[in-house]
């Protein structure tokens, strides 16, 4: 993170006319899907960073997960569809289909992180 926030910074830098807009990783990997949405935080597989989405709309918010309440989570949200760490997304797609959620950035250090 510290190393494209550094490059946003340095891009800016050099021309502030570039425009800069943010949305949240686990939301752009849902798209507009009734979907439970996990990116892995370690080499295990045994903590993920959640969040669930339906046609948009943020049921679960993002959250780190053990992999003993991810299948809790699976159930909960059966008949969901479970996206994982980008496999079989297609992001250009995403890009234009969550066109309008992207937050527009005057400066860098708006980043929600």
């Amino acid at each position: 993170m510290r190393v494209s926030l550094t490059f946003l910074i340095t891009l800016q830098t050099l021309n502030p006319q570039i425009k800069l807009y943010q949305i949240n990783t686990l939301q752009l990997q849902a798209g507009k899907e009734n979907c439970l949405s996990l990116l892995t935080l370690d080499k295990r597989e045994t903590k993920y960073y959640v969040a669930v989405y339906s046609q948009q709309r943020c049921l679960l918010a993002p959250q780190l997960v053990l992999k003993e309440k991810l299948t809790g989570l699976m159930e909960q949200f059966k008949g969901f569809l479970v996206r994982k760490d980008f496999r079989e997304t297609d992001l250009v797609n995403q890009f234009q289909v969550l066109r309008s959620e992207f937050t527009l950035l005057k400066k860098v250090e708006e980043v929600d992180l």
